[in-house]
């Protein structure tokens, strides 16, 4: 999830009871304890704020155009959902190939939509 997450910091996971590190350099922090009930998202790289805005897609689309800009690689934390927002969605393309899992998504989309 790309929401609180804090780099090299240990992170409360409420539903398992316990702590684990997270290594997203770039993530979102709500002022609520969910995405739903947040009425601020305020975007950090590397522990910096960068961008902060009261609208939940604001916020994503923020969090993905960070990626882009600065051509940060994607966290592992997080690499098929940008890379699907990059391909499909933005229709952005580059020297490497595709993963097979979202060609197998793509397809699955496309034979959903025929």
């Amino acid at each position: 999830m790309i929401f609180n997450h804090r780099r090299e910091q240990l992170v409360h996971d409420r539903s398992r009871q316990y702590y684990h590190k997270t290594t997203c350099p770039v993530y979102i922090k709500l002022d609520a304890e969910t995405p739903r009930a947040a009425t601020r998202y305020t975007l950090f790289a590397d522990g910096v704020e960068v961008a902060s805005t009261e609208d939940c897609l604001t916020a994503v689309a923020m969090w993905v155009s960070t990626f882009y800009v600065f051509n940060m690689t994607y966290p592992q934390c997080a690499t098929r959902s940008l890379e699907f927002v990059q391909r499909v969605i933005l229709n952005i393309t580059d020297e490497m190939p595709p993963s097979r899992a979202i060609l197998r998504l793509t397809n699955q989309l496309n034979a959903f939509s025929s």
